[in-house]
Parts: C-alpha cells; structure tokens; sequence
C-alpha cells in the first residue's frame, strides 16, 4: 500500500480492518505491518477495526472511518471477508482513487474491484503451495524430522523454508492485479 501511496513520500491515515481483534494469526500480520509502517513516518495508523468476519460489518466499518477521518488514504482489508467489504464501501464513497483498500481475498471474490479500479491489488498465498507444505510439516512432525530447535524445513518440491517463531513460512505471496487475476477461478 505505501507504495501505491507515493513510496517514502506517502503520507496520510491508513487502518486496518481485521476479522476479530482476537484473531492470533491477524494479530501476528498486524504486529509486522505496524514495524513495516515505521518506514513510512507520514503514514500513521489511524485505527483497527474488527469485522468479525461478517461482510457487512466490514462494509460499515470502512464507510465509518471514510466519515471519520478527513485524512484516510487506504484501507488494509486483512481477512477474505473484510476486503471484499471495505472495497464495496469504498466504491460507493466514489472514493477509488482516493481511499486505497487493499488486502487479502480470493481472486473472485475481488475481481470485478480489480477491473473496474476500486482495488489496485490483491494479495493470497498459494492454496496449492500452501496445502503441500502443511502436509509436508505434518509429516516431518509426525516423523520427527521437524524439531523445534529447527531454523530450516526441507518443503520438498518448494525448496527449503524458514522457520521463524515455530511456524515454517511458505514464502512468496501471489498478487493479483488488472495484468492477471483472469487467469486464476479460485
């Protein structure tokens, strides 16, 4: 988002809509992106918001923060069910262009965002990839080849993976934008 925000130069109010303000994997993504927007001192987080994983609700919350902070220029729409939401909202505010909402969700959910401008990018991690390496992490577990002193995890055909807090990472995120996300029906 900063990117698409101008860089180093962005500046503004940004938020974060969450599933649940409880969610111990959307906590962890909301840790990151608050270290990440330390590199960015014009761009403060204004607020986080649940939407407890209710569309609607996420709808309402980013046309709330659209009416309450005069200086918003994006939306980080952090679970499926949010981003479709917030960018509903967002498109209509009439505010594409003007309010950046971005975040994670499947290509269809989001395509129709996508091809008409309200949403930029959207990003996922590779279902297939990801399915590969948790059986692979079951198996080492079950194994014993995977040990919690481990920084490494073999991921088979994905190569080695590392692990940092006990959790194997998958890596490489796919980004869906106007250029391909036609050519995924997921």
């Amino acid at each position: 988002m900063a990117k698409d925000l101008g860089g180093e130069q962005a500046e503004g109010e940004v938020a974060i809509i969450t599933a649940t303000l409880t969610a111990a994997n959307q906590n962890i993504w909301i840790k990151h992106m608050k270290e990440r927007l330390l590199k960015y001192p014009k761009l403060t987080l204004a607020t986080i918001l649940p939407s407890n994983e209710d569309q609607k609700q996420a709808f309402q919350a980013a046309q709330d923060l659209m009416k309450t902070h005069s200086q918003l220029r994006g939306i980080f729409a952090i679970s499926s069910v949010a981003f479709p939401g917030a960018a509903e909202a967002v498109k209509q505010a009439g505010a594409a262009g003007k309010v950046l909402v971005t975040g994670l969700s499947t290509p269809n959910d989001m395509r129709s965002y996508v091809m008409d401008g309200t949403v930029k990018s959207v990003i996922l991690w590779n279902t297939i990839d990801l399915g590969y390496l948790t059986v692979r992490v079951a198996d080492g577990l079950v194994r014993g080849n995977l040990k919690t002193s481990d920084t490494k995890f073999e991921g088979g055909r994905l190569g080695p993976k590392l692990i940092v807090d006990d959790n194997v990472l998958l890596g490489a995120i796919l980004v869906f934008t106007k250029d391909n996300i036609s050519q995924y029906d997921f």
